[in-house]
C-alpha cells in the first residue's frame, strides 16, 4: 500500500498509520504499540501509530505505510524489557519517539501511570502543567481516551529552565501518588548542561529504576548514568528525522490550551478573599499613587512590602530618584494560571487587573475559585480565548 493511501482494507502485516485516522479490526487480531485492539482505535492528528495485523483490518489515515516486521519487533522487545523495571524515565531530544515509547511500555505493563513533565507540549492535561494519569491499554499518545484519574500540577512555564524549582517539585509530588508501574515522559531540554542536570534531578525525584536515553549521544547517556547512579539504557532515535518546527510547536501548544478553555468565562478574583500565588503585586500596603507619579510617569499602582517599593506603570519606564521595582502593567496580563476550587483544577488566563478595586480578572471554566496560581508564561489571551469559543 503506497504512502498516499488514505483508507483501505489491509491484510496481515505491519503498518505505520499517520493520524488523524483510525484502525478497526475486521478478522483475526490487531495490535497497536504492543496492545490488543478490540474496537475502532482513533489515531490522533500528528501522531503515527505502529500496528501489527494478523488477519484483516480497516485503516484510515493521512498516510499508511508498510513497515519491516523486525522494526516493530525491536520496539516491542525494548518496551517489554523496560516494562518489567517498574519505574522508567525517558530522556531525549524533542520528536525522537519518547511519547510513543512511553505508551508502548505502559501497554506492556498492562496498564500503569504516565507522568508527563513535558510542560511545553503536555497533551494529557495542558501546557504549563505537569500531570499524572492512569493509562489503560491500548494507550495511544495524544489520545484523551487513553487516560483517566488525571492529577495536574502547575509549573507556570513552557520550559523547565524558566521555573526549575516548580518543575522538580511537581515531578516529585506527582510521582509519589503513583502506585504500580510508572513511566516518566520528559521534555526535550537536553542540549545544555543545565538541561541534562534537570533530567538527572527528575529521574532521582521520581525514583526511576532505569533511564531510557532516546536519541542521545553516548557521552550524554554516560553523564546521566554517572550523575544519577541509575542504570541508563541507550536507544537510537525511534521516530523519523524531522519533527515539528518552532512555529508548529507553538500552534500545537495554543490548540491544547484552547481545548482546556472551551466554555471559559471571565471571573473576578479578590486577593483579600482568595489565595493568590505568584503575582508580584497585592502583597504589601498600598501607597497613594499620586505620591509616585512624579517619579514614575504613568504609575497606576504602588505598594510597600518587605521587599521594598513596587510600582506598576502603564508604560515601560525607569524610576527617577527613587529605589523601587517598576512593573509594566501589560506584562501582568495574559499570564497563564491555575484556578482551584475544592480540589478541582482548571487552566486560567489573567485577562485584566484593576488596580483601583484590587481585582484580578481571569478566564477559566471553573465557576468559583478559592486559590489562584499565576505563572510566568504569557499567551495572547484575546486570540486564545477567541479560538476557545469556536
Amino acid at each position: 500500500m503506497g504512502a498516499k493511501s488514505l483508507t483501505g482494507r489491509v491484510e496481515s502485516g505491519f503498518y505505520k498509520v499517520r493520524g488523524p485516522g483510525f484502525v478497526e479490526p475486521v478478522e483475526g487480531s490487531v495490535e497497536a504499540l504492543g496492545a490488543r485492539v478490540q474496537d475502532k482505535l482513533v489515531v490522533p492528528a500528528g501522531r503515527t501509530l505502529l500496528v501489527r495485523v494478523d488477519g484483516t483490518a480497516i485503516v484510515n489515515g493521512q498516510a499508511i505505510d508498510p513497515m519491516k516486521p523486525e522494526e516493530y519487533e525491536l520496539l516491542d522487545s525494548i518496551a517489554k524489557d523496560l516494562a518489567v523495571r517498574g519505574r522508567v524515565a525517558l530522556v531525549g531530544p524533542s520528536d525522537t519517539g519518547k511519547s510513543t515509547l512511553a505508551s508502548w511500555i505502559i501497554n506492556r505493563m498492562n496498564g500503569g501511570w504516565l507522568l508527563t513533565v513535558d510542560v511545553g507540549q503536555n497533551e494529557v492535561f495542558a501546557p504549563g502543567f505537569s500531570s499524572l494519569a492512569r493509562a489503560s491499554p491500548p494507550a495511544v499518545p495524544g489520545s484523551s481516551n487513553s487516560y483517566s484519574s488525571i492529577k495536574p500540577c502547575f509549573v507556570g512555564a513552557f520550559s523547565p529552565s524558566v521555573a526549575l524549582s516548580s518543575y522538580l517539585r511537581c515531578a516529585s509530588s506527582l510521582s509519589r501518588l503513583a502506585g504500580g508501574g510508572l513511566v516518566v515522559d520528559t521534555d526535550g531540554w537536553v542540549e545544555a548542561w543545565e538541561g541534562l542536570e534537570s533530567k538527572v534531578a527528575v529521574s532521582l525525584a521520581t525514583s526511576a529504576k532505569v533511564i531510557a536515553a532516546v536519541g542521545l549521544p553516548g557521552w550524554k547517556a554516560r553523564y546521566l548514568e554517572d550523575y544519577s547512579g541509575i542504570e541508563v539504557v541507550s536507544l537510537p532515535r525511534l521516530a523519523s528525522e524531522g519533527g515539528k518546527s518552532g512555529e508548529e510547536r507553538r500552534l500545537h501548544r495554543e490548540r491544547l490550551l484552547a481545548q482546556r478553555l472551551l466554555g471559559a468565562k471571565e471571573k473576578p478574583v479578590k486577593p483579600d478573599s482568595t489565595t493568590v500565588i505568584g503575582l508580584p503585586v497585592f502583597k504589601g500596603e498600598p501607597v497613594p499613587v499620586d505620591t509616585v507619579k512624579s517619579l514614575v510617569p504613568g504609575a497606576l499602582y504602588a505598594e510597600s512590602s518587605e521587599d521594598g517599593l513596587v510600582i506598576v506603570a502603564s508604560r515601560r519606564v525607569r524610576p527617577q530618584g527613587v529605589k523601587a521595582k517598576v512593573l509594566y502593567a501589560g506584562n501582568l496580563e495574559g499570564l497563564l494560571a491555575a484556578a482551584h476550587w475544592r480540589g478541582m483544577v482548571e487552566v486560567a488566563i489573567v485577562t485584566r487587573i484593576n488596580f483601583k478595586s484590587i481585582t484580578i480578572n481571569v478566564a477559566t471554566r471553573l465557576d468559583n475559585i478559592d486559590k489562584l496560581e499565576i505563572g510566568r508564561a504569557r499567551v495572547d489571551a484575546s486570540s486564545l480565548l477567541g479560538r476557545a469559543k469556536w
